[in-house]
Parts: C-alpha cells; structure tokens; sequence
C-alpha cells in the first residue's frame, strides 16, 4: 500500500489534505481497466478426444474446446476474436521430438490451434499441460 499526505497551504489561510490511496492492483485488474481480454489455461489432449484446459485466468469468456481433426483443435465463442486484435501463440513441446504447436484467430468465433511433429503435422497426443495464452485487444 502507498500512502500519501499533504500538509497546510500558505497563503490566506490553511488548508490540511490527508490522503490514503492503496493503489495496489492484479495484472488482470489493469487490463480490465484497458479492455485487454486474456485467456490462459494449461492445455492437454489425448486420443481423439478434445482439449482439456486447467484454465488460469479467463476474462473472455466461456471458450468451449472441440477436436476438429487429428492435431487440430478448436476454441471456439461467439464474437471473442475480432480480427487485427487477437494474439496468436506457438510454442514447443518437446524438443527431442520437434512436436511444437501453433495457435491463431481463424474468424471472429473461433480459434484454431495446430499441433505435431516436424514431418507429421497435424497430429494428435502431443499437449500435456502446454502453457495457451490467448490476448484480445480492445
């Protein structure tokens, strides 16, 4: 907490300010403040199953997961992603086996998230926990 005090002004007469101002705030309290949006969760998928996310932080919404083929997944929520406004994010997985991943907007409902290996992209069962951070801007 800061606190902050004023003392007396000269002049004509006097005047006293005592102020206490906590000005302590959350990443996610400032960019609620700006209208940033963020999604992050811990993304995880096996089989042919959809994404399961640990989600961590969620300000955009009720994003639903859904398995659109093998290694590609959806998120899908209406009008959560405008365009020229929603981040995308990549990442690797493993780097013995070259799997990495690769999300972005793809329309204004919907994003898409990519993952594989290098010579078998898309493909399924490579996320185990990866880190997704999706940014929208006002």
């Amino acid at each position: 907490m800061i606190s902050t005090s004023g003392g007396s002004s000269g002049g004509g007469g006097s005047t006293t300010l005592s102020q206490v101002t906590d000005v302590t705030a959350t990443a996610a309290e400032v960019n609620r403040l700006h209208g940033v949006k963020r999604y992050v969760a811990l993304l995880s998928q096996s089989g042919t199953d959809a994404p399961t996310a640990a989600v961590l932080e969620n300000s955009v919404g009720a994003i639903v997961w859904t398995r659109t083929d093998g290694g590609i997944y959806t998120a899908t929520l209406s009008g959560a992603f405008p365009a020229n406004k929603t981040t995308p994010c990549s990442g690797v997985v493993n780097l013995g086996n070259n799997f990495a991943y690769f999300g972005s907007r793809t329309d204004n409902n919907t994003w898409t998230l990519m993952t594989g290996a290098m010579g078998d992209f898309p493909q399924d069962d490579v996320l185990t926990g990866q880190l997704i951070t999706i940014i929208v801007y006002p």
